[in-house]
């Protein structure tokens, strides 16, 4: 550019000179010195005159300065400067100051720091007055200040030079004006009275690309603009703007959207833009203009330049789901209001001014809602909420869809699926309200009585039954509901008739539901009638058929346990011992006559008979009692082992015995007849005692013989009981005293012994008495004098004896049984002996009169009336005292829980109920509701029943709610009297014919029964007692007659 400018200034070191020699001034040049541009390599070229004036009126020559004269200007670099040589280019007329071209002028060495002109300051003062300075001013708003420099380059002559400082550029400045003022060095200092003015012209060459002219700012294009559209004009001139014939200028452009006119530079919209899918926007096109000169490098001749344009928004864009489906799981029963968070959002691409829109929700129930259907912004997210959740029920359906559509347009859509998760919000329900079935006593286990089902509306919930309360005879199967024989029943309709429960359905989420079951437990002939007693004794007078007895001789009774007829109908005969016909037998009633004489003293006399009767009940098939069988134990020989210090009432162990008679013929009683009587007792279930204090020492083992008795028939068999040793005994030594002499160290060996089997013995030195010659006393420490083998007891000696100071020793020796613990050794110590050792039990604290205690063994006997109701626990306070001189005794006190027992029948709230009712009353109109309560705890469930003449009018049900039946008439009755009966369900079952509950008070008849004789006086009068019962309360009579 600047370093490259092509413009050459042609020097004129142009000299007029005066002819004549009476010059007293030099000439004047009538015009500045001028510049004059030239184009290099122009020869001949006339560039123009040089004029002068001499003020002595002499005749002027014009002429060159010789490149050899002492005024030849220098280079900077002190090198002669060749455009000071004009000779060697330029030709000056003397006479009429003509200049003319003789040689090319090479344009291309004008650089900086090159001389621009050389001149001279003529100054005709001699020495330093002489001496001129020329300096570069501003005496003119456009005089240049920064492009030039003035140079002397030799101090000795006044010729200065016009040094370019910076490169040119055409573009910046076409011409320069320099300056400048002359001054001499004298005293004084003389200035120049004119500023001196150059004017620098610069030629312009080709060396700029080309300049964009009035380029437009940012350019507006709406997205819809139709393809082929001008959309703007571009246009670039030369930059070189001096030179005479500007260069061409062509355009180009890289774009897909848009193209331009290589010629004339208009641009056109080529491809159809969409705003919304620029990446960039406004669009930036780079527009290239280049000028047609191959001349010149490329870069030289180019120039880019920047077009924005901006691409406006038209409602062209359609809002779309970033989803165009989804599916959400929704739990069923979701409160209003509750999100489904679909993640999904609806976009308009359009600018703010086109981006509203509107959201609707399609669906076949009105199930859900948006909330928020107007957009902003151009997004919005859509939210749908639950709006009613009755139609959110699993059961009626699994799945829902609705659409969200764009109002605007329907094709922009959002499909939704939304798929319930099923909850647990169902109860079971039973098909039935309540259930009854039924079995035969002598089902076994695993038959199938009846099967319970219960529903769940909840899809895929597990139902799952349990019995409340739980039975021993009965089973439900949790997963089916099947009621069945349990495998531990035992089924026996004369003790159970029916079971009623209550069954629980459940489901997974733990809800319940409920319903009653009834089994009813059918009778089958499975009990045989039994008598009260298998012997009777009677004594009779001989007769004759006149005088024989007309009334009954005895009247046998037997029952049969079976509930239903005929399985417990019974009839008598006579089985044996009546071979001779002298006995008729009332198969109804039981009762025994004579029909035949009895003679005792004839040769056919008879002085006894023994006669079996039977009885047979009206089953299919029937079953008749005899006791023909004898109990069996189930080994002929036990054995038990027990523990020494076994206390009074330790369980040694059970025989049991088995009678194939069935009820009174297969009770079994048990009795010890020898061997351990008084060591050992057995009670009524075959359960072995300790009855008094054992010792393995004195008696090692037992063989008992224990016999098992059903009152006419009996077994037997033999129990060994083995006593186990307790290390309870105390060693003792063979000797009560040793006496040994010593020998070589050797002292002598003690021995004891342990009768106890598992005793390990140990012996030690307890005391060392020592005396000298003179049975005196001797002091001091002997305790390492000797030792003793603490296995063996032999005693050594292990210090050096001397005889002179102690001729005797006397040592305690002790033995321990390291085997037994010390609380056992301090019990066989202090165990004490005769009457110190006897226990006797008393009661401190009886609970109120209800108990009383053995004083001999400790056995607690209940004496007055236990009442649960009234106290559940009862206290008692049990002393135990012995009778030594000086007694001692211990108390302890004992909680006893008392067991319910069904033994208290509900009881209404109210007595009476007075109730007014309209005639013509809806059935299930409820009248009243009463309530019982049952202070039992087992009572079971309470069931109600009406009793009365139109009782039919009216139902009551479980929970007591009387309700209409039937339309009562007023003229039929209009007073109606209902009773009410409450009855519980509890277990009353019992296994005897009389029973006495916990509440019988003392001295209360409980039964009473009658027997008669027919033998007159003495003879016939009749005593009662028993002949057994047990404690646990069940009174079994047999009913002994004697006459």
């Amino acid at each position: 550019m600047a370093g490259q400018e092509k413009t050459i200034f042609s020097i004129l070191c142009i000299l007029a000179v005066c002819i004549t020699c009476d010059c007293q001034s030099p000439p004047k040049f009538v015009n500045d010195l001028e510049f004059t541009n030239l184009m290099e390599e122009e020869n001949d070229t006339f560039v123009g005159n040089i004029t002068a004036t001499d003020d002595d009126g002499d005749n002027i020559t014009y002429g060159i300065r010789d490149t050899e004269s002492q005024y030849l200007p220098l280079s900077p670099s002190g090198e002669p400067n060749p455009y000071a040589n004009a000779k060697l280019y330029l030709s000056v007329d003397p006479v009429t100051g003509g200049v003319t071209i003789i040689s090319p002028i090479d344009r291309e060495n004008i650089t900086t720091n090159s001389v621009v002109v050389s001149f001279e300051v003529l100054d005709y003062d001699a020495l330093a007055n002489g001496v001129v300075d020329v300096t570069l001013v501003s005496s003119d708003k456009d005089c240049e200040m920064d492009m030039f420099n003035i140079n002397k380059p030799s101090p000795n002559r006044n010729i200065f030079e016009i040094i370019l400082k910076k490169e040119l550029d055409y573009s910046v400045s076409s011409e320069y004006l320099v300056c400048m003022n002359a001054s001499d060095r004298g005293n004084p200092m003389l200035v120049s009275p004119q500023i001196k003015k150059v004017t620098i012209p610069i030629e312009d060459v080709q060396n700029l690309g080309p300049v964009f002219l009035n380029l437009p700012g940012i350019i507006d294009m709406e997205e819809d603009t139709p393809v082929g559209t001008p959309i703007v004009q571009v246009t670039a001139v030369d930059g070189d703007r001096g030179v005479p014939e500007p260069n061409i200028v062509t355009y180009s452009m890289s774009s897909d959207s848009f193209t331009i006119n290589g010629d004339n530079g208009n641009i056109t919209l080529s491809n159809q833009v969409d705003r919304e899918q620029l990446t960039e926007n406004p669009i930036r096109l780079i527009v290239t203009a280049t000028e047609e000169d191959n001349t010149q490098p490329l870069a030289n001749r180019t120039t880019e330049t920047t077009i924005i344009i901006r691409v406006l928004d038209v409602d062209d864009e359609i809002p779309n789901f970033d989803k165009g489906y989804v599916k959400v799981k929704l739990y069923e029963n979701a409160p209003v209001g509750t999100a489904l968070n679909l993640g999904v959002t609806v976009t308009d691409d359009d600018e703010v001014t086109n981006n509203d829109f509107e959201l609707e929700l399609v669906q076949d129930l009105d199930a859900f809602k948006l909330k928020g259907t107007t957009s902003v912004g151009g997004s919005l997210p859509v939210d749908v909420r639950v709006k009613d959740s009755v139609y959110l029920d699993y059961e009626t359906r699994q799945q829902l869809n609705f659409t969200v559509v764009v109002k605007s347009n329907p094709e922009s859509k959002l499909e939704v699926v939304v798929d319930l998760i099923n909850e647990n919000d169902n109860t079971p329900q039973f098909l039935q309200d309540s259930y009854e079935g039924s079995f035969l006593e002598n089902a076994t286990f695993g038959y199938s009585i009846l099967s319970i089902s219960a529903t769940d509306d909840d899809v895929r919930d597990n139902i799952t039954y349990k019995m409340a309360p739980k039975l021993n005879d009965i089973n439900i199967d949790p997963l089916s509901g099947v009621i069945s024989v349990s495998e531990n029943a035992v089924l026996d309709a004369e003790i159970t008739e029916s079971y009623i429960f209550t069954v629980e359905a459940s489901d997974d989420s733990g809800a319940v539901n409920l319903t009653q079951v009834t089994l009813n437990c059918e009778d089958v002939n499975d009990n045989a009638p039994f008598f009260l007693r298998h012997l009777a004794e009677l004594s009779i007078q001989e007769f004759t058929l006149d005088d024989m007895p007309a009334d009954p001789i005895i009247t046998f009774q037997a029952f049969d346990r079976d509930i239903t007829e005929p399985n417990n109908v019974v009839g008598y005969y006579i089985l044996s011992g009546d071979d001779d016909n002298k006995f008729e037998m009332n198969s109804e009633n039981g009762t025994l006559n004579f029909i035949g004489a009895v003679d005792y003293d004839g040769p056919d006399g008879y002085k006894s008979f023994n006669l079996t009767i039977a009885a047979e009940d009206g089953g299919n098939p029937s079953m008749k009692d005899v006791n023909d069988n004898s109990p069996v134990f189930e080994s002929n020989n036990y054995s038990f082992t027990v523990l020494e210090d076994a206390i009074e009432g330790a369980l040694v162990g059970t025989v049991t015995a088995t009678d194939l008679d069935t009820e009174r013929g297969g009770d079994v009683s048990y009795i010890i007849v020898s061997g351990g009587i008084g060591s050992f007792l057995i009670d009524e279930t075959g359960s072995i005692l300790v009855n008094s204090e054992l010792d393995r020492e004195t008696e090692a083992s037992y063989s008992l013989t224990i016999v098992a008795s059903d009152g006419l028939n009996q077994g037997d068999c033999t129990v060994t009981i083995t006593i186990a040793d307790v290390n309870d005994e105390l060693p003792t030594f063979e000797e009560e005293a040793y006496e040994f002499e010593v020998s070589e160290g050797y002292v002598g060996e003690v021995t004891a012994s342990d009768e106890d089997e598992d005793s390990i013995l140990k012996y030690s030195i307890s005391t060392i008495e020592a005396k000298d010659e003179n049975g005196e006393t001797v002091t001091g420490g002997f305790t390492s004098q000797f030792n003793i083998g603490e296995d063996d007891g032999v005693i050594t000696v292990n210090e050096p004896l001397d005889r002179e100071v102690v001729e005797t020793f006397r040592m305690t020796v002790s033995v321990t049984d390291t085997n037994a613990t010390d609380i056992q050794r301090e019990l066989k110590r202090i165990k004490d002996k005769g009457p110190n050792g006897s226990v006797r039990y008393s009661l401190d604290d009886d609970a109120g009169g209800l108990f009383r205690i053995d004083e001999k063994d400790g056995t607690l006997i209940v004496s007055g009336n236990i009442d649960r109701e009234k106290n559940a626990t009862l206290k008692i306070i049990v002393r135990a005292s012995d009778e030594g001189s000086n007694p001692q005794s211990s108390t302890a006190d004992f909680w006893i829980l008392v067991r319910d027992v069904n033994d208290n029948p509900p009881k209404f709230k109210d007595p009476v109920y007075f109730v007014e009712l309209e005639e013509n009353a809806d059935n299930d109109t409820v009248v009243i509701v009463v309530t019982a309560t049952d202070i039992d705890e087992d009572h079971g469930k309470i069931v109600y029943t009406l009793q009365g003449d139109t009782e039919d009018w009216f139902k009551i049900n479980d929970s007591g709610v009387i309700t209409v039946a039937n339309q009562p008439d007023r003229e039929t009755y209009a007073l109606v009297v209902l009773t009410v009966v409450a009855q519980d369900t509890g277990d009353r079952n019992g296994d005897t014919l009389m029973t006495v509950s916990e509440s019988t008070d003392a001295d209360v008849t409980i039964v009473t029964v009658v027997a008669t004789d027919p033998d007159q006086g003495e003879a016939g009068q009749v005593t009662y007692h028993l002949l057994s019962y047990s404690q646990s309360g069940k009174i079994l009579s047999d009913l002994c007659l004697s006459t």
